[in-house]
């Protein structure tokens, strides 16, 4: 047995059941060659949370309760590995996004505090 594949846009489209997100994945370009959705996104959530960073270092008005942006944490990563076979060391990245939702998911905002 091969490993599952990461997955596609097609494929995280065709399980999207918001349409006008539906619509925007499926008018999305390619992804880079070589780059697969988990490293894009990956990459994507982690310049979020560096950014968002910067965001509520601009904010005079931060450190008041409900003002700063809470949406984008950082990983959280485990212990570095060591694979001797391949020669590569390499750790396991959690990503995360705090969000609000209402229950149907149709609705979501970013979380503060």
């Amino acid at each position: 047995m091969a490993a599952t594949s990461d997955l596609t846009l097609s494929q995280v489209q065709a399980k999207c059941t918001v349409s006008a997100i539906a619509t925007y994945i499926g008018a999305m370009a390619a992804l880079p060659t070589g780059v697969g959705l988990s490293e894009f996104l990956a990459i994507f959530l982690q310049s979020a949370a560096v950014a968002q960073v910067a965001a509520n270092a601009a904010n005079t008005d931060s450190a008041t309760a409900g003002n700063a942006l809470n949406a984008y944490p950082l990983p959280t990563t485990g212990t570095v590995q060591t694979d001797t076979t391949n020669n590569i060391q390499f750790y396991t990245s959690s990503y995360g996004l705090n969000i609000v939702s209402d229950t149907t998911l149709n609705t979501s905002v970013a979380a503060y505090v």
